[in-house]
């Protein structure tokens, strides 16, 4: 294994790590509206699976594209 594939595995191990550590931080701040009664259980395990799904964290587009063209400023 080349020290650039050690290093691209690290790194890819490390970005992994802090991805599930703000994702556990995010629950364990949820679970005080729960233990508070601000949320029902079934928003907090709904709200839970998106997180550990990644949903919660992506933006949806919906529609076509919008590409301009980079010569004349015309949309495809």
């Amino acid at each position: 294994m080349s020290c650039n594939n050690r290093h691209f595995q690290a790194k890819r191990l490390a970005d992994r790590s802090r991805d599930e550590e703000q994702k556990a931080q995010v629950i364990s701040d949820m679970t005080g509206f729960f233990k508070n009664g601000q949320i029902s259980p079934r928003s907090f395990l709904e709200i839970t699976r998106r997180i550990l799904d990644g949903d919660a964290d992506r933006v949806v587009r919906v529609g076509e594209d919008f590409r301009p063209d980079i010569q004349t400023g015309e949309t495809r």
